[in-house]
């Protein structure tokens, strides 16, 4: 009896645009091609996708028609990758975000602090502070647009006058200072007409890859049918290369999120579906 290699999973999904869009270039160049019938005499061979006219993989179910779609929406995802890769604004919001986000902390951490000081009058400034600031904890953590709006509420509290002054006792004048300057900075870039392309890109990604999924299911899952049903080499050949593409991308991404040969030794079963890997 004839041994059946099934298609390993991955979750796609937890894939960045980058990642993604490597592995569906790669996952693509593999889908398996025969020289059309009347080519001449010579023996079919395996070709990669796209580097001979007139091949087929009608003999694995796969029509012309599911490789242009497929192809057209991987020109699609490419081109917003290299959008938001060549756009400055995304790369200078964020690291205006890195800024702001200790400056709060800062803020907020000196005056949760400074409410057990011996001297009750730097003391008691800091209670007050601390319970107007209470409600802005976390907000390094929510999105950033959120995060613009919440810091100015923030700031709008800590400017009325019977609270400036109690900042200047907590020597907090240059912090709330340079905390406005960097938010109105990410307002005024956030705003600019400029960035709205990668704001829509991030939305048009999500919709890319949606169409992509459902199609990389249609083309592995025909595929595996075909090698059951009618077995060829050439099939047995795409799930044996595709495997080994995706091991390749887990291992590639465990690296990046950091994940140890040690984790990998921990859960029960298979390394397949454990939390925080591919």
């Amino acid at each position: 009896m004839k041994k059946i290699i099934r298609i390993l999973n991955l979750d796609i999904h937890s894939l960045n645009n980058a990642e993604y869009k490597n592995f569906m270039e790669r996952f693509f160049k593999l889908i398996p091609l025969k020289a059309v019938s009347g080519e001449g005499d010579r023996p079919s061979e395996l070709r990669l996708l796209g580097e001979e006219e007139n091949m087929t993989s009608d003999f694995v179910g796969i029509s012309d028609e599911d490789k242009a779609t497929f192809n057209a929406d991987m020109l699609l995802l490419t081109d917003v990758v290299n959008q938001s890769r060549t756009n400055d604004n995304t790369a200078l919001l964020l690291n205006l975000d890195k800024r702001r986000d200790p400056l709060v902390s800062f803020i907020i951490n000196t005056t949760s602090i400074g409410r057990k000081s011996s001297n009750p009058a730097y003391a008691q400034a800091c209670i007050s502070l601390y319970n107007i600031l209470k409600p802005y904890r976390g907000i390094q953590n929510i999105p950033m647009q959120q995060e613009t709006a919440q810091i100015k509420g923030m700031l709008y509290d800590l400017d009325k006058p019977e609270n400036k002054q109690k900042i200047t006792l907590l020597h907090l004048d240059d912090t709330v200072s340079e905390l406005r300057d960097v938010n109105d900075e990410f307002d005024a870039l956030s705003s600019d007409r400029t960035n709205e392309r990668a704001i829509n890109a991030v939305g048009t990604a999500k919709e890319i890859r949606h169409r992509l999924n459902s199609q990389y299911d249609y083309i592995t899952t025909t595929i595996f049918a075909h090698s059951i049903a009618v077995p060829s080499d050439e099939a047995t050949l795409f799930i044996t290369q595709l495997n080994q593409l995706i091991d390749e991308t887990r291992t590639a991404y465990n690296l990046r999120k950091g994940i140890t040969a040690s984790n990998k030794n921990k859960g029960q079963g298979g390394n397949d579906e454990r939390p925080g890997e591919l």
